[in-house]
């Protein structure tokens, strides 16, 4: 497998800050895009705005997706306990039974992580905290432990719970066929006018894509989506993956880093979203009756 040269070189020159640069760069493009856009858009002509900052938002909801999928590689590769060859099995991963496994962790089926890890033979301890605190203790009590692995845990089933349902990003890394726009579900008596509707739920970012339900039938439908809730579970999300590489790069080439701990991380808040519609679908054959 690998040598000690190739390990070094993966260990020493993985960019670990390469997803908060990424999620730097659009959230600050999305937040300042009106006293920026000039610098943004460069020698560009003919660029709508509306388009451009959509384009934004929806790349950032896509670049979290990409890191829930990146810390979910690295957890499965991990779970193997042969640290020196992380490169070769994340390069070589089985991702199609990963993606299953992805599924089973948004059921909570978590038990996997509290399996112990034996690092010598005195000290043993659950291969969560194996792969995101490896050989080190982070200054932690133990009661502060115990929480920052209920934290991570916890996040874990969301990140699951998210990337499970990925028909957008699909859509997104699959010739971009999806279509973005805001979306509006209201409700009024029959016969009466406009000014009777009741909003039942609205969302600023919207992805609209074509798939199959279990039948087999197409449906046209429309995820919501929120960046502020994205970048917040991204930057939770890419602080994971930070662990994950410097404690090792530590442990293996004495190199210092910054290494996080959860403890205090309160996870309702980061999950909040502003937007009261979450998902809706419409068969095709419907539409195409109430259009005729």
């Amino acid at each position: 497998m690998e040598t000690m040269n190739s390990l070094a070189k993966f260990y020493r020159l993985y960019q670990v800050d390469y997803w908060q640069y990424k999620l730097a760069l659009l959230n600050s493009a999305i937040h300042n895009y009106e006293s920026a856009k000039e610098l943004i858009q460069h020698d560009f002509a003919d660029i709508d705005d509306r388009d451009y900052t959509r384009m934004l938002r929806a790349e950032l909801h896509f670049t979290y997706f990409q890191m829930v999928e990146t810390l979910f590689e690295m957890v499965f590769a991990l779970e193997k306990q042969d640290d020196l060859n992380l490169w070769y099995h994340l390069s070589f991963s089985k991702w199609r039974e990963n993606y299953s496994r992805i599924q089973d962790i948004a059921g909570h089926k978590v038990g996997f992580l509290r399996e112990e890890v034996e690092l010598n033979q005195d000290v043993k301890i659950p291969l969560i905290q194996y792969i995101f605190c490896f050989r080190y203790s982070l200054n932690l009590s133990s009661a502060e432990m115990q929480r920052n692995l209920q934290v991570i845990q916890q996040a874990l089933i969301l990140f699951a719970r998210d990337f499970s349902d990925r028909n957008d990003y699909n859509a997104y890394k699959h010739s971009l066929r999806l279509f973005h726009s805001s979306q509006t579900i209201t409700i009024r008596p029959s016969g009466s006018g406009p000014e009777k509707s009741q909003v039942l739920g609205y969302a600023e970012d919207a992805l609209t894509y074509l798939e199959k339900d279990p039948k087999g039938d197409i449906r046209q439908t429309a995820k919501a989506f929120d960046p502020e809730r994205d970048f917040r579970m991204a930057i939770f999300c890419q602080r994971l993956i930070s662990n994950i590489i410097c404690t090792r790069r530590q442990y293996f080439l004495g190199a210092e880093g910054t290494f996080y701990s959860f403890q205090d991380v309160d996870l309702e808040s980061l999950n909040q979203t502003v937007s009261t519609l979450k998902k809706i679908s419409i068969s095709r054959e419907r539409r195409q009756e109430n259009n005729s």
